[in-house]
C-alpha cells in the first residue's frame, strides 16, 4: 500500500508525495492493565525522496503515523485548471465541494482501496447526476479505468487511440480518454496526472477530477456534439454539481486553442 505524505517548504509550499509502506499495529499502554490498545503505524519498504525536492522524507527504521488534523477549508487557495489559476469567491456551506474536501485528508492517507472507492464512487456520483439533470436519452454501460502511471496510460492511449470516440483532436498531451463501441465504453484515466495535483491542494484535484469526469461523460451521452458545445454545458453542470461558481476565464476557454478538427 502507499501512503501520502506532505514537504512543507518555506513560503508554504507544499509537496505531495506517494510513499509505499506495509501497515502496522504498535501496542500501547492503556490506564487499564486488561485493556490492550493499538494504534496503526507505517513502515516504509524503502528510503524515499521528495520528487520534487530530493529531501528524504521516509526510511524504513523510522514509522510514520497519520495524525488527525481538523479540516479547515482555505477559501484563499488557489486552484491550478487548464494552465489557468483562480481562486473561488466562495465555498458554499453544506455544498458538495465542501463535503469532498473534509473528507479528502483521511481518504488520500488511508488504504488504497479507501482513495480507489471515492474515485469510483465520485464517477458513480457523477453519472446519476447527468441523468437526472440533463437530457441524455441513452448512456452505455461505462466502466472507469484508472490507470495508477502516466506512462503505463500512454501506451494505453497509443493502443486505444484509433478507437477513441472524439471527432477532434486534443493538441496537448490528454489525462483522460474514452473508447468502445454503442453497449460498452471503457473510460480512461490517467491517475498519476490527478494525484499530482494534490501539491496544489484539494480544491485543484477535486474540482479537475469532477470537470474531466463530467466532460467525458457527457462524450459519451452527446456523441454528436463538439467539444466547444461540450464545454459550454460541462460549465454550467460542474457549477451545479460542486455547488460553486467556477470563474469566467474558465467558462469562457476557447476549444480551438485545445483541439483541432480530426481528419476522417
Amino acid at each position: 500500500m502507499v501512503v501520502f505524505t506532505k514537504v512543507v517548504l518555506e513560503k508554504k509550499q507544499v509537496h505531495w508525495n506517494r510513499v509505499p509502506v506495509n501497515k502496522i499495529f504498535i501496542e500501547q499502554n492503556t490506564p487499564e492493565p486488561k485493556v490492550k490498545a493499538y494504534i496503526p503505524m507505517y513502515q516504509p519498504l524503502q528510503i524515499s525522496k521528495c520528487e520534487k525536492c530530493r529531501k528524504v522524507i521516509a526510511e524504513p527504521k523510522e514509522l510514520i503515523r497519520i495524525l488527525k488534523e481538523a479540516v479547515k477549508l482555505n477559501e484563499e487557495e488557489m486552484i491550478v485548471m487548464d494552465k489557468l489559476v483562480f481562486k473561488l469567491d466562495k465555498i458554499p456551506e453544506g455544498s458538495r465541494l465542501e463535503e469532498y474536501v473534509k473528507k479528502l485528508p483521511k481518504i488520500m492517507n488511508g488504504s488504497k482501496a479507501e482513495i480507489l472507492s471515492f474515485l469510483n464512487n465520485t464517477f458513480v456520483e457523477c453519472l446519476e447526476f447527468l441523468k437526472q439533470n440533463t437530457d441524455i436519452v441513452y448512456l452505455p454501460t461505462i466502466t472507469l479505468k484508472l490507470i495508477p502511471a502516466h506512462e503505463q496510460f500512454k501506451r494505453e492511449e497509443q493502443r486505444e487511440s484509433k478507437k477513441a470516440i472524439s471527432k477532434e483532436v486534443a493538441k496537448a498531451p490528454v489525462h483522460a480518454f474514452v473508447v468502445g463501441n454503442r453497449f460498452q465504453k471503457r473510460l480512461y484515466i490517467d491517475l498519476e496526472f490527478f494525484i499530482d495535483l494534490l501539491k496544489f491542494g484539494y480544491l485543484s484535484f477535486i474540482i479537475n477530477l469532477v470537470h474531466t469526469y463530467i466532460h467525458e461523460i457527457l462524450h459519451i451521452g452527446f456523441p454528436q456534439k463538439y467539444e466547444q458545445e461540450i464545454h459550454d454545458l460541462e460549465c454550467s453542470l460542474v457549477e451545479a454539481f460542486l455547488g460553486i461558481e467556477l470563474p469566467k476565464e474558465i467558462k469562457n476557454l476557447k476549444a480551438s486553442d485545445y483541439y483541432s478538427q480530426k481528419n476522417l
